[in-house]
């Protein structure tokens, strides 16, 4: 597949993430998108810090839900 700067990507695409829980199942649809067929959201609990899981790859995510940067 052609780089085109993520204009069009299949499988995984660009949404609103109003939760913790939305951020964590863009990204295992884009480590699904990435080759990780496996990859599923561990839900909560006792994780060790792991929100998404493949067998061959983990991921920790953090949602910054707030305003970042300098007020205007």
């Amino acid at each position: 597949m052609a780089d085109d700067g993520g204009a069009n990507v299949s499988g995984a695409g660009a949404r609103t993430i109003r939760s913790p829980e939305d951020a964590e199942q863009v990204a295992a649809e884009w480590m699904r998108h990435l080759g990780f067929e496996d990859a599923r959201c561990t839900g909560a609990g006792t994780d060790g810090g792991v929100d998404v899981r493949s067998r061959e790859a983990v991921a920790q995510v953090k949602a910054q839900l707030t305003p970042v940067g300098r007020p205007e």
